[in-house]
């Protein structure tokens, strides 16, 4: 396993290995979002359960990294709404949060992917977060047009920590586990990563 606690280069990339597709989260990987979940979950918290004072810091230091079914089932006691109705509401104030953000994207990502289209590898994207939310951070920072597949909640029976999207996500690419690597960030991402049987690097640099 491999920490990295900066931004890869392709030349970083081909050191630790050889396959020629790349597979990888959004959320804390490709993009600098928890900050915005944790806002949305604040938001969302106050709406629903309004007498309790929660405290953004808190909510970042407790769900980093964190699937919002694992969320919601942690904060299910302050709640009088079903999953679905939760999760309408927390994108309804992340995606208001992506638009009024500045740019959560770093350079040096944009000229990675670059790097891997220029040289001809299959880049994935494998999210545990809704397409809407997804597909919104893609059109605000520009990045859809390097990806040969994008795979959301919606798009696998089941969701990280289960390895099921990388399994699909390596079907639909036609390849071999032997031939694609991870970079994931958090645990239950790194959890999935493990489970699938594909090689894996632990991206740190957002932390």
């Amino acid at each position: 396993m491999h920490i990295i606690k900066i931004i890869p280069t392709l030349e970083d990339i081909k050191a630790i290995t050889s396959a020629r597709s790349i597979l990888f989260d959004m959320d804390g990987t490709l993009v600098n979002t928890e900050p915005l979940h944790a806002k949305a979950l604040l938001n969302t918290l106050q709406e629903l359960s309004p007498k309790r004072n929660f405290i953004i810091e808190e909510l970042h230091q407790m769900f980093h990294g964190q699937g919002d079914n694992d969320v919601y089932k942690a904060l299910e006691t302050e709640l009088s709404v079903s999953f679905d109705d939760f999760l309408t509401i927390k994108n309804k104030y992340f995606i208001k949060s992506i638009s009024e953000s500045e740019r959560i994207l770093r350079p040096e990502i944009t000229s990675l992917l670059e790097q891997l289209k220029k040289e001809s590898y299959k880049i994935a994207l494998v999210t545990a977060s809704e397409k809407s939310a997804a597909l919104c951070i893609l059109e605000k920072e520009n990045l859809k047009k390097y990806f040969d597949i994008i795979l959301t909640r919606e798009d696998s029976s089941e969701t990280k920590p289960s390895p099921r999207p990388y399994l699909d996500a390596i079907e639909k690419l036609n390849i071999k586990k032997e031939d694609a690597f991870i970079f994931e960030d958090s645990e239950t991402g790194i959890q999935a990563a493990i489970e699938s049987k594909i090689n894996y690097a632990v991206a740190n640099w957002f932390i």
